[in-house]
């Protein structure tokens, strides 16, 4: 009664009220390693497999030093450190990003 006269119509509203819109955040997305980086990657793989298997000898002959023996009290403790680094990205990994939008 309120409207009759102004061609005012009902009209069908949305089931939901976001319908049809995305909402949820996206992920950034990461750009490809380039040609000069992905090779420095494979040199740091190659390092850190060395360390990892606490190889004295490779490691030496990778750093280019003398079977210096410090080294090898050392290489346990990096050995160790590299581990625990690794088992801590893949668990950042899996956390939730928070970010700000405007």
């Amino acid at each position: 009664a309120f409207f009759s006269g102004t061609g005012a119509r009902r009209i069908d509203l949305p089931t939901y009220a976001f319908q049809r819109e995305h909402y949820w955040p996206k992920a950034p997305v990461s750009a490809p390693a380039a040609g000069s980086a992905a090779a420095q990657s494979t040199v740091d793989s190659r390092f850190w497999e060395v360390v990892e298997r606490e190889d004295l000898d490779a490691l030496t002959a990778t750093l280019g030093l003398d079977g210096d023996r410090p080294l090898s009290s050392a290489l346990p403790a990096i050995s160790a450190w590299r581990r625990r680094s690794r088992e801590e990205s893949t668990v950042d990994g899996w956390r939730y990003r928070v970010t700000w939008k405007p």
